[in-house]
């Protein structure tokens, strides 16, 4: 077997070399020309599944029942399916965070967060309009200075809890309650509205 660069043909045999020369001339224009296959790749679409819908300004939660007007100047960041955590709002300062999450089971103290304690929680009569369900009130304060405050407003519905999350810095905390519970009072859940009696 002839391999290119050996020397197996003489000089005076010229139909040998000629031979072995396009020989290996067409063996490097193979090489040259080949390449391996490239690896198949998938390219079918992920689904990916939302908590909810937004729509003509309103989001909407189908699973679990909860429907907002969002402030058209105010960010959103709708959820995964699947995960507590539905839904969050803050305006463009983002001096106040408004968190909605969904528990499925009747909660009768907010689910704990890392970087705060539920050290003052509220277990009044707490009443929707056309509702008995009795609503939770409680505030998460912070370990450290510089984290938010967080306030807390729980009300059950369909075996579950939702929880709705206000946080905000200690210097702007009043006026972004004020801010946030205007925005609490337009929620429905199960078309009612939950906290339009806030006071």
């Amino acid at each position: 077997m002839l391999l290119c660069g050996e020397e197996r043909c003489t000089g005076r045999n010229w139909d040998c070399n000629m031979f072995f020369f396009l020989a290996c001339s067409i063996v490097k224009e193979q090489n040259r020309s080949w390449r391996p296959e490239a690896p198949k790749i998938d390219i079918t679409p992920i689904q990916i599944d939302f908590a909810g819908t937004y729509k003509d300004g309103i989001f909407q939660d189908d699973d679990y029942g909860l429907t907002l007007p969002v402030p058209p100047d105010w960010t959103k960041q709708i959820g995964l399916a699947g995960e507590n955590k539905r839904l969050v709002l803050f305006p463009e300062d983002q001096s106040v965070l408004v968190e909605f999450w969904y528990f499925n089971s009747i909660l009768l103290e907010p689910a704990p967060r890392e970087e705060c304690e539920w050290s003052f929680v509220d277990r009044g009569l707490y009443h929707s309009l056309n509702n008995e369900n009795i609503h939770l009130v409680a505030t998460c304060f912070p370990h450290q200075s510089d984290n938010r405050i967080v306030q807390g407003y729980l009300s059950h519905y369909n075996k579950g809890t939702w929880q709705v999350e206000i946080h905000s810095k200690p210097e702007h905390y009043q006026a972004a309650l004020e801010q946030a519970e205007i925005l609490l009072k337009t929620i429905e859940i199960n078309g009612v509205y939950e906290w339009q009696d806030l006071e």
